[in-house]
């Protein structure tokens, strides 16, 4: 983000065959992380394919809001793992939702809105 914001005043092309500052800026970036810190979600990660903490276990968060029918705003997820402090997550979350919910109650359209928390019990990771 910073190397786009410092060439601000400049016409930028986002085409990494083309380009190869910003095609060797964005080899070394998880897209998912990126995408997650972006999007405003509340817990990102980094994760390799040499991982250092195999986890097949994921808490996974889902928004749903009701205007005509429900549907799906958020879902992420975050891994279960005895080096993760669970209770830390839970209280971003719960700070995020809080946060959010408040531009949610100002908002007439939506008729109802909730946050579904499951555990998921991955068998393969494909990345």
């Amino acid at each position: 983000m910073s190397w786009i914001v410092r060439r601000q005043d400049e016409q930028i092309d986002f085409d990494s065959e083309i380009n190869e500052e910003w095609s060797n800026l964005i080899q070394t970036l998880n897209h998912t992380t990126v995408f997650g810190y972006v999007l405003g979600y509340p817990l990102i990660y980094f994760y390799t394919s040499t991982t250092l903490i195999d986890v097949n276990v994921l808490k996974n968060f889902r928004l749903y809001v009701k205007i005509n029918e429900e549907i799906l705003l958020y879902s992420f997820s975050y891994p279960i793992h005895s080096n993760i402090d669970q209770q830390q997550i839970e209280f971003i979350v719960n700070r995020w939702f809080s946060s959010l919910s408040l531009k949610i109650n100002s908002i007439d359209m939506i008729k109802n809105y909730h946050l579904e928390k499951q555990i998921r019990e991955e068998s393969t990771w494909c990345l």
